[in-house]
């Protein structure tokens, strides 16, 4: 079955990208580990799909937001 929204599989997920931006282990990324690590405590898990899915959207942001400023202090490389 294809899917309709063009998905291959090959996404990344917020455990898994977690663990790789700050070497933890795959016991430390759930989800409500990475928010008190974030400081997102105001955001609620509440069990309704559209509400958590909203939630995920929001650690993920904060998760991407934390990355960043690592990768502006860096210059890219020079391409030969």
């Amino acid at each position: 079955m294809v899917s309709p929204f063009g998905a291959t599989g090959s996404g990344v997920d917020l455990r898994s990208y977690w663990m790789g931006l700050t070497g933890s282990e795959w016991v430390q990324t759930r989800k409500g580990t990475i928010k008190h690590e974030l400081g997102l405590h105001d955001v609620p898990h509440t069990h309704h799909a559209g509400a958590d899915a909203a939630e995920l959207a929001q650690v993920f942001d904060a998760v991407l937001r934390r990355r960043q400023p690592a990768e502006e202090a860096s210059p890219p490389a020079e391409q030969a």
